[in-house]
């Protein structure tokens, strides 16, 4: 019965990500903000973010856990589900229908998450790149790598959609603001876009697909030793942005406002592979 749930909660949230638009007043705000604006502060290139995401992995591993306890999310004590793992990543909360896995969420370590990505760019006005973001992360899931890239993953994708409030009224953030609060445009301003072809001013929309990308593809490549059904979510995740296209043209639906965030998932995909190899070849 739960397997059965699960599947239909994944199909719900996957037709949701695919054909309903975002909306809101807030998000045509941002976007009329990002058109006016440049980033001049991007992502090392993928050589050099592959070499340090797996280095601080390998260091979050130096006292060999057991691969099976880096399943467990350290905030709701559940295992990963590989089903409401797609789930999670594939699509807002306030797109899933009825149910949404709500393990994934610990909206105070968010708080905590975005609060230190701002602080530190405040303290040293460089735009935090994600191997910094990852640091952040580790530091608030028990060192943890899954759990953190998951962190990363929620944390911006809360704040760069504003579409995960049905889970808690604090995930509703304000485009802007005068003071110290955390806003949309701040955090905009805090972290480091992606120097990629076609990818669009949108360094919180390229950072939330990357870390969504990251995570499964660590997460699948960890579970696929016992079972395929991580190797059809790994086949859907690499073609996600093509298909949605495809299904919005069908229906006639605009595409979406920020593009489909094509090449920085597909760089995520391919940094979180390596790290579920390293994690693998570490924990057995």
């Amino acid at each position: 019965m739960n397997n059965l749930k699960n599947t239909e909660m994944f199909i719900t949230a996957a037709w949701g990500a695919a054909t309903k638009d975002v909306k809101g007043d807030h998000l045509f705000e941002y976007s009329q903000i990002m058109e006016r604006r440049s980033c001049d502060q991007f992502n090392d290139p993928e050589q050099s973010t592959r070499a340090t995401l797996l280095d601080q992995i390998s260091q979050s591993l130096r006292n060999k856990p057991l691969l099976d306890n880096l399943l467990i999310i350290p905030w709701s004590l559940r295992r990963l589900n590989v089903t409401r793992t797609a789930t999670h990543l594939m699509a807002f909360t306030d797109d899933n229908g009825r149910y949404y896995p709500s393990e994934f969420f610990d909206v105070e370590k968010i708080w905590i998450f975005l609060s230190e990505v701002r602080k530190r760019f405040e303290d040293h006005q460089v735009r935090l790149r994600v191997p910094e973001q990852l640091s952040i992360s580790l530091s608030l899931a028990d060192n943890n790598p899954i759990a953190a890239s998951l962190l990363a993953h929620t944390a911006f994708r809360s704040i760069a959609r504003n579409c995960d409030t049905r889970v808690d009224p604090r995930l509703r953030f304000p485009v802007y603001s005068d003071n110290q609060t955390i806003s949309m445009i701040n955090l905009t301003d805090s972290v480091a876009d992606f120097d990629l072809p076609d990818t669009v001013n949108d360094p919180l929309g390229n950072t939330y697909h990357f870390w969504s990308q990251f995570t499964a593809g660590m997460a699948f490549t960890i579970e696929r030793r016992t079972s395929w059904v991580p190797i059809f979510y790994t086949a859907l995740f690499r073609k996600a942005p093509e298909l949605t296209d495809l299904v919005r043209r069908r229906l006639g639906r605009k595409l979406q406002r920020f593009g489909n965030h094509r090449e920085a998932d597909r760089l995520g995909m391919r940094l979180g592979q390596a790290a579920g190899n390293l994690i693998v070849k570490k924990t057995l």
